[in-house]
């Protein structure tokens, strides 16, 4: 009796460390409580998730003395759900909105597979000519559209599982009584959809028509230039605008209505190695190391980084871990009729891997989207506009220190073969972290945020009475920089004579002496204004636009580092199953079948919830 209590001491004692560790990963919201967004997101490593996994079930005493074998087929599906709660939120942070309908301004121009649940988080694009642009809206000249752009576009991110684990488990009784190995094959098809709502009745495009005034984008002899005419092209960065000649390179914000985005791999190879150090008919107690190796996605990849919500199946990281496993009966009525408990723990480690990753600035939610202006060795403006992201994006080496699952199962079985079961399983790992920032070394070029202020501007005496004929006017490259501008704002326009840099106004007070430069409301930002000078215009027509003497360059100190690395996750698991086994058959072969939904918590956004459904079947010999 003693033994039989310490056994289920030591169980109780397993499970426990087992939900500690999975439930201690660390919360991915911000200080305000906000969901922190990243660059890459993941989901649960199907090579981990116990309830594919059949090493802890149905344990049979006195088989461990020999050699005997088990192999096992397992095929589950699974379906996120509920992604607004968590993998929008982990992708686009504030910049996604809750709505119970749809938007007239809708940036769709089909119905093609789409979901009406995707217009319930939306993704607002406004430029700054918008009058009261909301506080969450990402500013559409960082990706080229025009001014008046306003725009939502439903965001519905889905992910699709099919998973085929193969498993071997045999007893090593011959070697050493009660010594055990396992391996598991788990090959997962994985589909990644970042569907766009199509639910309106809307042809146009929902980019603006207002063209980039003449020194915005580029120089101010080229004039005006057309903005980018599609919120799709647009947020897929591919597109060239004045200065920005340089694609997006990597994080392409890409909807894919029209096709998925898939991968097949081996989730991981596993291989665990046990003993049953304490056993008898009624309960057992094992322990067992096991490591795997990292056959799944490359998680930085160019295949991977290259667009955000790329698939990831498994993980990239070596990994070595330990756990326990073992079973009570509760209950028995003459063989008949019993109640079983099977309980398992464990938690490892994932060594340090070489990986590709994509980062934002500190307190700047998605500014690897933002236009950065590059200067050359004499703080000389290049010519050259880029995004963020093709600056931002390093190479890096990472872990994961702890990850951990615990599983209780309570199954009822009866003496013709039939199990039926319920269990909870909590599965958990920690945020990645970087072990060596050798990559996030300073920028390779001299850089500095563009922000909403132009390339160029006009250059004349400040003391003149008329502007000359604007054909022969010339622009003067302004070396500022809007350090404080990000994905939603931009600072107010700094005006001053100094250094009579000017720019045309809208609507300006006539009749001003030369030195009054008034701005009416429109000039907070000078690249949103329509009108040109023309011959006889009075600088009083002009506004003035302070140009700082050197700009200020963005030091890789600024970097978030936490942007581009996996965040923690947890996820709680409730599933039940049905087993049968014909034991009157030569290797006593058995099917099941059963489902599970996992959830999480409101402190780990980026853990998808999901519904799945699982037939497993084998044979023992």
């Amino acid at each position: 009796m003693k033994t039989y209590f310490r056994s289920c001491l030591c169980i109780s004692l397993l499970l426990s460390a087992g939900y500690a560790i999975a439930d201690d990963c660390s919360s991915d919201c911000s200080d305000n409580g906000q969901c922190k967004v990243h660059s890459v997101v993941s989901q649960p490593d199907h090579s981990a998730i116990l309830i594919h996994q059949n090493q802890y079930q149905n344990y049979e005493y006195g088989e461990s003395d020999c050699f005997s074998a088990k192999l096992n087929f397992t095929y589950a599906f699974d379906q996120s759900f509920n992604e607004e709660k968590n993998i929008t939120k982990a992708l686009f942070g504030n910049a996604v909105t809750t709505s119970t309908s749809s938007s007239n301004n809708s940036s769709s121009s089909s119905n093609k597979n789409c979901d009406s649940d995707c217009a319930n988080n939306q993704l607002r694009i406004q430029g700054s000519g918008v009058n009261n642009r909301a506080s969450n809206a990402l500013i559409a000249e960082q990706f080229g559209l025009g001014a008046d752009t306003d725009a939502t576009v439903g965001v519905d991110p889905q992910i699709q599982n099919h998973t085929f684990n193969f498993q071997m488990y045999a007893s090593l009784g011959e070697i050493l009584d009660g010594l055990y190995m396992q391996a598991d094959l788990p090959l997962v098809h994985s589909k990644w959809e970042l569907r766009e709502d199509c639910n309106n009745n809307q042809s146009a495009s929902g980019a603006g028509e207002q063209a980039h005034i003449a020194g915005c984008m580029d120089s101010f002899d080229q004039g005006n230039r057309p903005a980018i005419d599609s919120v799709e092209k647009a947020l897929a960065g591919q597109t060239a605008f004045g200065d920005k000649q340089d694609s997006l390179n990597w994080s392409r914000i890409v909807f894919n209505n029209d096709d998925c985005k898939d991968d097949t791999k081996l989730a991981g190879l596993n291989f665990a190695l046990g003993y049953h150090f304490c056993e008898n008919a009624d309960y057992h107690l094992s322990g067992y190391a096991y490591f795997s190796a990292p056959t799944g996605t490359e998680i930085g990849s160019q295949d991977n980084a290259r667009e955000l919500f790329a698939p990831v199946i498994g993980s990239d990281h070596w990994k070595l871990g330990a756990g326990l496993h073992g079973h009570f009966e509760l209950y028995n009525w003459d063989d008949e009729h019993t109640i079983t408990a099977y309980m398992q723990g464990y938690a490892g480690h994932m060594f340090d891997n070489c990986s590709t990753r994509t980062f934002d600035l500190q307190n700047k939610e998605l500014s690897r989207y933002m236009l950065v202006k590059q200067f050359d060795s004499d703080n000389n403006y290049a010519g050259k506009l880029a995004p963020l992201a093709n600056f931002s994006t390093r190479q890096v080496e990472t872990d994961i220190s702890v990850y951990g699952e615990g599983i209780l199962e309570l199954m009822y079985s009866n003496g013709c073969g039939l199990d039926i079961s319920l269990g909870y399983n909590i599965w958990g790992q920690d945020n990645e972290e970087l072990n060596c920032k050798d990559g996030l070394n300073k920028f390779s070029e001299n850089i500095g945020l563009k922000g909403c202020a132009p390339v160029q501007a006009i250059t004349f005496d400040a003391n003149g009475a008329n502007v000359a004929d604007p054909a022969n006017l010339a622009g003067t490259d302004l070396v500022s920089t809007q350090s404080n501008a990000t994905m939603f704002s931009c600072p107010a326009l700094q005006t001053g004579l100094n250094n009579r840099q000017y720019r045309p106004v809208d609507n300006q007070p006539s009749g001003n002496a030369a030195g009054d430069f008034v701005n009416n409301g429109n000039s907070t930002d000078p690249c949103i204004e329509t009108s040109q000078p023309t011959a006889g215009n009075t600088i009083a027509n002009l506004s003035a636009i302070k140009n700082s003497n050197s700009p200020q360059y963005l030091k890789s100190s600024e970097l978030d580092t936490n942007s581009g690395l996996l965040p923690s996750m947890v996820s709680h698991r409730i599933f039940g199953r049905m087993n049968y086994t014909f034991e009157d058959v030569d290797f006593s072969p058995y099917v099941g079948l059963g489902a599970s939904v996992a959830f999480s918590d409101d402190d780990h956004c980026a853990t998808s919830e999901r519904w799945s459904i699982f037939f497993n079947g084998g044979i023992s010999f």
